[in-house]
């Protein structure tokens, strides 16, 4: 206050005040970012962001300890504590015109993010710092920084964009989503048979788009361990650990034609549905001497989905004391849906089956994202008695249940036959090639009509050989 004092007393004295309140002004305590950011340095875990390298490069889905923000000479005020925050957004934006606070141009964010934003405290020593003792990054891209002292982003004064670092350069897979942990958690439905492995083009993660790689066939995606489901909840969503022995093994290289951003998974067979995070290794090597590339668990950072495999069954009750492999044509079965064992259904009872007729070229079991996909393109066969159309399976997480399941016979120059149809299952409006529908195929199911054995020929007479084929019945004996 002395020094204050001083200075306003020689300002009347000559013109070198000028000099000595910009000095002042220099040690001044801020409660925003200064005009003029060439004196900030930004430090993301081991990265270090100046004027001379105002772009720093990260890997999607890697934990840095943490994000600061000094000013050379300057102290941030302490009133910035728990208030103001950082926000990534797309470049091009403008914070004068409230672009920070437009839902379209930020992008979500993984660890240290609370509704897109990293808050940030003052340190006790003039700088900021996340509140958040680790930071990742979900999506792939150029994401530039927007800060916001009251953490409203707004366009009356509250907003700034960072010169430094200018952007983000974050390298790794992307999916159009607009949440916190989106791409972690969004949900490939897939399914599995008890019999046989799954169709080689039945579960495909797709991305769309990878950035900053620069070899792209180096990519490679793999899936962590084998998720579980208890009173406490879903625990097991994870990279880096052994992968669950439920799939065929293998690091997953992309799919031809894809430039990186498809990867095919197969599970072997099972006799109850499973779930996974998908992983993906953005061309990284953990140990940093890029000589081995995605050649380990922890190579693959990045999670990008969680892979739900269903499983379906035909049983007598909704417990399934019993299951059955095929079912009687006209006769009444309970369906049960195993929602992949992690609770991935959604609780709501906006859900139905649909029952459709085998595809020779196997459209129907492409997954839901594909155009082609059959369950999403075609109509239910009338072969379908019971349930009704858009009957509900339930509101439960873990699994849904028709308790009234019945096929008609189908005949073959009037011969009853066997016959295998393909089972979809939906989550949302459903409509007939609806590409925001949550369709996917989960599995199949064969009627077996009933067929009674040929009777031994006796005096001439031949007993019935098929059931529901008209005829004639001869009974001996006496009356």
């Amino acid at each position: 206050w002395q020094a204050a004092q001083s200075l306003r007393a020689m300002c009347w004295l000559g013109s070198s005040c000028f000099c000595l309140v910009l000095a002042v002004a220099s040690g001044a305590t801020l409660t925003e970012l200064p005009s003029d950011q060439s004196g900030l340095t930004f430090k993301l875990g081991g990265l270090t962001g100046t004027a001379a390298n105002p772009e720093l490069r990260v890997v999607a889905g890697v934990s840095y300890s943490g994000l600061s923000i000094d000013v050379s000479g300057s102290d941030f005020s302490s009133t910035l504590s728990g208030v103001a925050g950082l926000r990534l957004v797309t470049e091009g934006t403008r914070a004068e015109l409230g672009g920070c606070a437009q839902a379209t141009r930020y992008k979500p964010g993984a660890l240290g993010f609370d509704g897109s934003t990293i808050g940030l405290v003052e340190d006790g020593a003039g700088d900021l710092r996340s509140q958040a003792s680790n930071i990742s990054f979900m999506l792939s891209g150029f994401h530039a920084l927007c800060f916001s002292k009251d953490g409203l982003f707004g366009s009356s004064g509250s907003a700034q964009m960072m010169s430094v670092p200018r952007g983000l350069q974050v390298s790794g897979a992307r999916l159009d989503c607009g949440s916190d942990n989106c791409f972690a958690e969004y949900k490939w439905r897939c399914f599995v048979y008890r019999d046989a492995s799954s169709p080689p083009r039945s579960c495909i993660i797709h991305f769309d788009g990878i950035d900053y790689i620069q070899n792209t066939s180096a990519p490679r995606l793999v899936w962590g361990p084998t998720v579980v489901s208890a009173l406490g909840g879903v625990t097991g969503w994870s990279c880096g650990a052994s992968p669950s022995d439920k799939l065929l093994p293998g690091y997953v290289t992309q799919m031809p034609g894809s430039v990186g951003k498809e990867f095919s998974l197969r599970a072997k067979s099972s006799t109850t549905g499973f779930s996974v995070q998908a992983c993906y290794c953005p061309a990284y090597d953990i140990n940093g001497n890029g000589m081995s590339l995605c050649n380990s668990n922890v190579d693959f950072v990045q999670p990008v989905g969680r892979v739900i495999f269903f499983y379906t069954k035909f049983c007598d009750d909704a417990f399934c004391s019993n299951e059955y492999l095929t079912v009687f044509p006209g006769s009444s079965s309970v369906f049960r849906l195993d929602c992949g064992a992690s609770e991935a259904c959604e609780a709501s009872a906006q859900n139905n089956l649909k029952v459709i007729e085998v595809d020779p070229f196997g459209f129907n079991d492409l997954t839901s994202w594909s155009p082609s996909s059959g369950c999403r393109i075609r109509s239910q066969t009338s072969m379908v008695w019971l349930p009704k159309t858009n009957e509900s399976g339930g509101t439960s997480t873990v699994f849904k249940v028709w308790t009234n399941f019945v096929l008609g016979p189908y005949y073959v120059s009037g011969i009853p036959t066997s016959r295998t149809y393909d089972l979809c299952f939906c989550e949302g409006a459903c409509a007939l090639g609806d590409s925001q529908s949550k369709i996917s195929k989960v599995g199949t199911v064969t009627i077996s009509p009933i067929r009674l054995l040929m009777a031994r020929e006796s005096a001439g007479a031949t007993g019935p050989k098929e059931v529901g084929v008209k005829g004639d019945i001869m009974v001996n004996g006496r009356s």
